[in-house]
């Protein structure tokens, strides 16, 4: 799959935008079929998450790592990154929101693929659009939050 960059522009300030996207707990409300288990180590980088989809029995863990951490300070931007550790999916995540002066402005970039390149490869025609849909609704809901707190 390619890099997919999306960007959405809110009324909520980048602080709040920040809570919530970078709260691993509640990522299972925003994507679909998903729930997170997050251990007790602080926030910021080497922070690991799992995010476990479950389609009935099946279940696929997702183990993550937080990479870069930079929250937003003095009405600046912030930013992180994650990596995927997994067995079925490999990649990165980045995720970056600005300040604008009517809210704010984030940008999710993501490059997740299957971890076996031959699936990989199998998989790239129908997984861009099937992500791209996951990915916006995704960034509709984080939106939302921020614009309700």
């Amino acid at each position: 799959m390619a890099v997919i960059r999306m960007t959405r522009d809110t009324t909520a300030s980048a602080d709040a935008v920040w809570a919530v996207a970078s709260d691993w707990s509640r990522h299972g409300d925003y994507f679909p079929l998903t729930r997170m288990s997050v251990g007790d180590e602080p926030a910021g980088v080497g922070q690991h998450f799992t995010a476990t989809s479950r389609l009935g029995p099946l279940a696929m863990p997702d183990p993550m790592v937080v990479t870069e951490w930079d929250p937003p300070r003095d009405g600046g931007p912030g930013s992180f990154a994650i990596r995927k550790l997994g067995k079925v999916l490999a990649g990165t995540v980045s995720f970056t929101v600005t300040p604008t002066p009517t809210g704010s402005q984030l940008t999710w970039v993501t490059d997740v693929r299957p971890a076996p390149a031959p699936l990989a490869a199998v998989s790239r025609p129908v997984s861009r659009p099937i992500s791209r849909a996951l990915y916006a609704g995704v960034l509709k809901k984080i939106v939302a939050a921020a614009e309700a707190q």
